[in-house]
């Protein structure tokens, strides 16, 4: 089905790194944040930026099927994320965002006398000898590490913070157990106002194709169905969705058709013209039973699901954003950026 794809723009320049905002040798300790007990240090804020830049390049190299490729790309950095930010500053974001949340609910868990158990201890312990266990000398691991600004005590503590952190998010908001956990209520009200149900008419560029537009829209003011017209669609639409496709944000890489799709009202239709043709679309009533629906025919995991981890991750969100106490020392990392972080190996 043409266009409904997520797809990545090949990138094939290839540039020398740029040099890095180096850290102090022995670890860089700057504290970033001093929040009662819960101490984040400009080293572990570079570990993180380190830790969600590789993950991209990891998926960037995994879509192109060089999985055995590992080179950073900083052109990649400088390419239009969106209208305000390339994708280098909106990793940055997300690493202040994910340092921000880290510490958060890492001083939660101190104020709810929530402390790591015996198996959480060896979790931190273990992650660790990972590291460790790829570098044949006490002395390699503190060479790498140092390029993070980090040591193997501030390793230690990173990870503490981490679990930490992490025991505290499910203490508040475990899907089954979690004391504001979301609610079925909240996620069926979620469910209504954010998918929609779609059936569409896809016609190329070609002669003839107005004619068919406006008798398809003439049909559908008459109060035909669009079903009627299903041998026009040159998409292979009906096939795949006879029942109709859900949409929701993000579940069809597809920006334009999506926010049309929601913005239709049930029972009304609209024409969304395209580079690649044109979309005459109609939106239905969603059925209850798509709630509980697999998000693909390869997925174990259901509308529902998706639903209650938006809806959590909305709720992380707006924990961390209603500590006032809690603030990033901008200044202090002004000279990092995704381009000249290093990588984690």
């Amino acid at each position: 089905m043409k266009r409904i794809l997520c797809c990545l723009i090949a990138l094939f320049c290839l540039t020398a790194c740029m040099p890095a905002d180096k850290p102090d040798e022995n670890g860089d300790h700057t504290p970033l944040v001093l929040w009662g007990d819960t101490v984040y240090t400009k080293g572990m804020f570079r570990y993180t930026l380190a830790t969600i830049k590789t993950r991209y390049i990891s998926e960037y190299y995994e879509q192109l099927g060089k999985i055995d490729s590992f080179l950073d790309v900083p052109a990649l950095w400088e390419k239009e994320y969106d209208a305000h930010n390339t994708l280098g500053e909106e990793i940055l974001s997300l690493a202040i965002t994910s340092a921000k949340t880290m510490i958060c609910f890492a001083h939660l868990a101190d104020e709810k006398g929530l402390v790591l158990t015996k198996k959480q201890q060896a979790s931190v312990r273990e992650s660790v000898k990972q590291i460790q266990d790829h570098f044949e000398s006490e002395e390699a691991l503190h060479d790498y590490l140092s390029t993070f600004g980090m040591d193997k005590a501030s390793l230690e503590a990173y990870y503490s913070l981490q679990i930490k952190s992490e025991a505290a998010q499910e203490y508040y908001f475990n899907a089954n157990t979690g004391i504001q956990k979301v609610s079925e209520k909240e996620a069926m009200a979620y469910f209504k106002e954010n998918f929609a149900t779609l059936k569409h008419i896809f016609l190329n560029y070609e002669k003839g194709w107005e004619e068919k537009r406006d008798e398809i829209k003439a049909g559908l003011d008459e109060g035909k169905d669009i079903e009627s017209f299903a041998t026009y669609s040159q998409d292979g639409f009906f096939d795949s969705f006879a029942d109709g496709m859900l949409v929701y944000e993000g579940s069809t890489g597809f920006k334009t058709y999506e926010k049309a799709a929601l913005k239709l009202k049930v029972g009304k239709s609209v024409v969304l013209e395209d580079t690649d043709g044109v979309y005459i679309m109609c939106r239905y009533a969603n059925k209850e039973d798509a709630f509980a629906s697999p998000l693909s025919q390869e997925s174990t995991l259901t509308i529902r699901d998706l639903i209650v981890t938006l809806l959590t991750n909305e709720k992380i969100r707006k924990t961390v954003e209603d500590q006032k106490n809690l603030v990033l020392d901008a200044s202090q990392i002004k000279g990092i950026t995704t381009i000249n972080s290093p990588l984690i190996h």
